[in-house]
């Protein structure tokens, strides 16, 4: 029997097509549409939301099967335990009704083209959520079990435990694992920009998830590092002997920026994002001039 997906419901893509429209919006500066964005998401990715709920736990298992996070035989197998307990508890009828006003509202007001872009990791993607669908059922006859879904657990817990980069991350899940509700909580995003953004810095691409993603709090401690450091850099450079009057008033020109109208951050917008990406991107020139 063939297993279908229906991409448009599974949240993992949603998260990582929603992840695309909202960079590719502030990358050209296309307000509106970004404005529009963020409001669907935050109408339904919420705290009282069944959507939500499905994401965060799809966020857990994406950061330990498809990142650089690794986990033991055992901690895999608890990992794919507690997911098929939470999961059973989500609300089917509620986050399926859900997903169709949220598929609707994109379609109308973001466009068609929205589930369209490529993702990496796509066909992984896909087995999780076809696993996720077979493991919310609330009565599964061991018996009669497709072993299409058989092999898809045995390559999700083949990503789980191939080899591990950072040995840290089996004490943190141990801890998590300790509570379904903290458990529930963690890494509600993880976004992969396609190589159309490849050229953006880490410290670029940090600060455009926590901007859409994050709360302000998070956003303004990124800005106010962006800021401090890139100030002393423009200090440095300006009493080097090794940039042109050219160079040294543009650089006058940002640090009189950062030092005057987006020295507060108390409202963080769009275009404060989009300076501070600049401004960014500068930091990481003048840090590899320096090396040099």
């Amino acid at each position: 029997m063939t297993l279908k997906h229906n991409k448009k419901r599974n949240v993992g893509l949603i998260r990582e097509f929603f992840s695309l429209y909202v960079s590719d919006c502030i990358i050209n500066n296309k307000q509106k549409q970004l404005s529009e964005a963020k409001k669907i998401w935050s109408k339904y990715f919420n705290v009282k939301s069944e959507l939500q709920k499905e994401m965060k736990i799809f966020s857990i298992v994406s950061k330990y099967a498809f990142e650089d996070k690794r986990l033991s035989e055992s901690l895999s197998k608890d990992l794919i335990t507690s997911v098929k307990s939470s999961l059973k508890k989500i609300e089917d009828k509620k986050l399926d009704l859900e997903k169709t006003n949220f598929i609707r509202e994109v379609n109308d007001k973001l466009g068609l083209s929205f589930f369209d872009k490529k993702v990496a990791n796509y066909n992984q993607i896909a087995g999780v959520h076809l696993l996720f669908n077979h493991w919310k059922r609330k009565n599964i006859n061991e018996g009669i079990i497709n072993p299409a879904y058989l092999e898809l657990e045995d390559k999700l817990y083949g990503l789980l435990v191939s080899e591990k980069k950072n040995n840290n991350n089996e004490d943190l899940l141990k801890k998590n694992l300790d509570s379904e509700v903290d458990f529930l909580v963690i890494d509600i995003m993880r976004k992969k920009l396609n190589e159309k953004f490849d050229h953006f810095t880490t410290e670029q691409k940090n600060l455009l998830k926590s901007f859409v993603f994050s709360n302000s709090e998070e956003v303004k401690k990124q800005l106010e590092s962006i800021r401090v450091n890139s100030l002393k850099l423009i200090s440095e450079e300006l009493q080097s002997t090794k940039s042109s009057k050219q160079q040294k008033d543009k650089l006058k020109d940002i640090q009189g920026l950062l030092n005057n109208e987006y020295s507060s951050l108390d409202i963080i917008n769009e275009n404060t994002v989009t300076f501070y990406m600049s401004v960014a991107q500068l930091y990481n020139e003048l840090s590899d001039k320096d090396t040099k």
